[in-house]
């Protein structure tokens, strides 16, 4: 589950109309990005995974993601 979501964009970045997206998920310890994409695409995928991280955070019980996490976070793998 993704703990936090963020566009980010250097200078350099922004001149060449670029950006990255990070990711701070619940069971890793070391966040993620994904680097070099179009500045509108990654608004773009930025709003569609919350969007989703939302929809399914909404549908599945709290204590069926408790047992999830904690079994991944036991296991070092994504939950």
């Amino acid at each position: 589950r993704i703990q936090s979501l963020r566009v980010r964009q250097g200078p350099l970045a922004r001149r060449r109309s670029l950006a990255a997206l990070g990711f701070d998920m619940v069971a890793r310890e070391v966040p993620a990005s994904i680097t070099n994409l179009d500045a509108a695409d990654a608004k773009a995928l930025a709003a569609r995974i919350s969007e989703r991280a939302l929809r399914r955070a909404r549908a599945e019980q709290l204590d069926r993601w408790l047992a999830r996490a904690v079994a991944a976070t036991q296991a070092g793998g994504p939950s």
